[in-house]
């Protein structure tokens, strides 16, 4: 199966760039970080993976230890750069994401999002750097039931824990009963 790359989807009545190019970094089936350098005006951020409302995007803090793509840089055409960050998958935890309404069908496939550069800079300005009158805006692409998987894990490994331990507690205590009844 070929896999697809992100990509940015223009108006048709349109020849204005909204952005220079796109870095992106497949971190993991349910997890792709995205950065736009030179965004300008709103757009759509095109995902080629099947669609599902539960794909959520969330601005995160712009990191200026990841590096632009220099050599084979295209302008609008997606770069696929694996010296991007993966993050920890804990990093979107306690996020706000885009508005649902931001999310949409394209294609009849695929997700989409409407990029507003101007409401992420309002509302998440930690995930831009500006240029001149362009921004760089980092984002995070997530399967939210991923999370709600990770949350079960780690209830259940903490619930082992915690049981273990009592069990530990319970049997050191009655070792000490039986050795100090013993005596």
């Amino acid at each position: 199966k070929r896999q697809q790359s992100p990509r940015p989807l223009e108006e048709k009545n349109t020849q204005i760039r909204s952005f220079t190019y796109l870095e992106y970094k497949k971190i993991s089936p349910v997890k792709y970080r995205f950065i736009l350098h030179g965004v300008s005006q709103s757009f759509i951020l095109v995902l080629a993976e099947t669609f599902n409302s539960s794909w959520r995007i969330y601005p995160v803090k712009f990191s200026s230890t990841n590096h632009d793509v220099v050599s084979g840089r295209s302008e609008g055409i997606p770069i696929e750069n694996n010296m991007l960050q993966d993050g920890s998958f804990y990093e979107t935890f306690f996020m706000n994401s885009l508005n649902e309404v931001n999310h949409i069908k394209i294609d009849a496939f695929s997700n989409g999002w409407k990029i507003d550069p101007q409401l992420i800079v309002k509302e998440f300005p930690y995930s831009t750097r500006q240029s001149n009158s362009k921004f760089d805006i980092e984002v995070v692409a997530e399967y939210m039931p991923q999370r709600i998987y990770l949350f079960g894990l780690l209830i259940c490994f903490s619930t082992l824990i915690i049981i273990a331990l009592l069990f530990l507690i319970r049997l050191r205590k009655k070792n000490y009963e039986r050795n100090n009844k013993n005596k």
